[in-house]
């Protein structure tokens, strides 16, 4: 008898890594819920997220495998690093995560008038002066997000004398601090690392840093390459990890003058600009135009020219004297140019008007990116006599839209998603995390059901095209893209969203704003009920 039956065909080896990424993805998932669950009881506990003895323990059954196989125990490090990441982040807002938020606004033209939200970046700075200066100060109105709550946290640990309540927040002044023999925990916020760290460069210190598993992730090189032109080194407490822990040690002797590379971060040359008072000559920086360092000098320098620092300014340097910040107790803060433009794209996103009391900050580089987007878009602007209002105005025929800055990307991808007959996005150039910021781009158009062409031989250019298909649940990769969705909405709902409580780092109680739409009048950031007329008689329940 023939056998008819066909030869089996033995999976070809790309078959078999697929097979087998899919089942590491599912253990992947499976580690990641454990690792959430414990770090969200630790949490309900009052206990940090982290637990040291945890990863220790954890991370010898890892190297003791990676030690067997022969594998490079650096990168091992980093992906255990990346993996507990992915559980700590999972945990930050568990019930969100539970069930999918749908984002229905209110119908009606949209009428906002309200004070603007404070820059926060800037209210940092501010306080981080009054902090080392030993200056009594508050800042706002502000929206207490977790990278300012996290600064005034990492100060507190070295004797910041910083607090905030309702939308304030404080330092109450005294002695001046030290860095020395410190170890603050500086969450998730590089900016809040920069600050401390170019702060301990004009003493005599030996401190260490830890952070949240963002900076973990962080890439220290850049800040490494520069210490020792600053007669400091930077050496990391565990080599096989890219981010921090890590160690400084600053000398007695500062230098007169730094040139900051082409890679140095625009939060590191914020801080050295900031904190130059202190050394000993005063510093001037040398930087390259349009760098990153270019745009942290240009929002650093304001800040400490109004606290009486004097301050030399060029489009390639800056020098700063040394002298002893006088920082105003109630310094005037321009508007949050992330949050401020995302209220007032609201008009644009639906018809209607926003009016915000407050100044567009004039020194921030981003600032005025974020209002090229708007303007890209075709709303009509009018910044003058202390306020920020925006109204719609017809859309252009095809408008281009070219966030450098990361953190407007999402509001960009959310303005060429609503251009009736489609738009193109130019998307951030350089920088480590470019490739990053590119597949986000993708996923979230995706996902909302946008079709799109990637154009240029890097694609770094997107052709998006009018109109939705079905879209489908967006997982926000950050607080910026959570409430740019929410934004988006007024002008195509409903949108789902799987993790609204990402919006706090950002924003928090940034939904409940939402839900008073389309009108909002009086304060953002507290909204007070009315009292009754006549106050409710008590029921009276009489037992027979």
């Amino acid at each position: 008898m023939t056998n008819t039956q066909q030869p089996s065909k033995r999976p070809s080896p790309s078959q078999d890594l697929a097979d087998l990424d899919r089942r590491l993805v599912s253990l992947l998932v499976r580690r990641t819920k454990l690792l959430a669950k414990i770090a969200s009881d630790r949490r309900a506990a009052g206990k940090p997220v982290v637990s040291a003895p945890q990863e220790k323990a954890l991370w010898a059954a890892w190297s003791e495998t990676v030690h067997k196989a022969g594998l490079s125990d650096r990168l091992a490090k980093q992906l255990f690093i990346a993996v507990n990441a992915l559980g700590y982040d999972a945990a930050q807002a568990p019930a969100a995560r539970e069930q999918v938020y749908l984002l229905t606004p209110a119908s009606g033209a949209v009428d906002v008038s309200c004070e603007a939200p404070a820059s926060t970046r800037k209210a940092m700075y501010f306080l981080a002066l009054a902090a080392f200066a030993g200056s009594p100060a508050s800042v706002g109105p502000v929206v207490l997000s977790d990278p300012l709550i996290e600064m005034a946290k990492a100060f507190n640990q070295v004797g910041g004398g910083l607090s905030w309540e309702g939308s304030e927040a404080m330092c109450r002044g005294g002695q001046g601090l030290s860095m020395d023999g410190s170890s603050p925990f500086v969450g998730g916020s590089q900016t809040t690392f920069a600050l401390m760290l170019c702060a301990a460069l004009a003493q005599q210190a030996n401190c260490r840093f830890s952070g949240g598993p963002e900076l973990k992730l962080m890439d220290v090189g850049p800040y490494s390459r520069l210490l020792p032109s600053l007669g400091a080194r930077l050496a990391p407490i565990d080599r096989r990890a890219p981010g921090l822990p890590v160690r400084l040690e600053s000398g007695v002797e500062t230098p007169r003058e730094v040139g900051l590379p082409e890679d140095c971060p625009e939060e590191m040359a914020a801080g050295l600009a900031l904190f130059a008072w202190r050394f000993e000559h005063g510093l001037r920086l040398r930087f390259f135009p349009n760098s990153p360092a270019a745009r942290g000098v240009a929002e650093a320098a304001p800040v400490l020219a109004r606290c009486g620092i004097e301050v030399r300014l060029a489009p390639d340097e800056i020098q700063v004297s040394p002298g002893t910040p006088r920082v105003p107790e109630r310094p005037d803060l321009p508007a949050d140019p992330v949050l401020s433009t995302l209220l007032l794209s609201l008009a644009r996103f639906r018809k209607g008007k926003v009016v915000l009391i407050g100044s567009a900050d004039a020194d921030s580089p981003m600032a005025a990116e974020a209002l090229g987007l708007l303007e890209a878009a075709g709303a009509k602007l009018d910044l003058a006599g202390g306020r920020m209002v925006c109204a719609d105005g017809p859309w252009p025929e095809t408008p281009v839209f070219a966030p450098r800055e990361r953190a407007l990307l999402p509001l960009a991808l959310c303005l060429a998603s609503a251009a009736p007959k489609g738009a193109r996005v130019l998307l951030p150039e350089g920088g480590s995390d470019e490739g990053v910021a590119a597949e986000e781009a993708r996923t979230l158009l995706e996902t909302l059901g946008k079709d799109f062409v990637l154009l240029g031989e890097t694609g770094g250019e997107m052709d998006v095209k009018p109109g939705f298909t079905e879209p489908r649940p967006v997982y926000a990769p950050d607080a910026a893209c959570a409430l740019a969705m929410g934004a988006l909405s007024l002008a195509h709902a409903p949108l789902a969203l799987e993790n609204p409580g990402v919006a706090a780092g950002l924003w928090p109680g940034f939904w409940n704003l939402y839900n008073r739409l389309p009108a909002i009048s009086g304060s953002l950031f507290a909204r007070k009920e009315k009292p009754d007329e006549q106050p409710k008689q008590r029921r009276r329940i009489i037992v027979r």
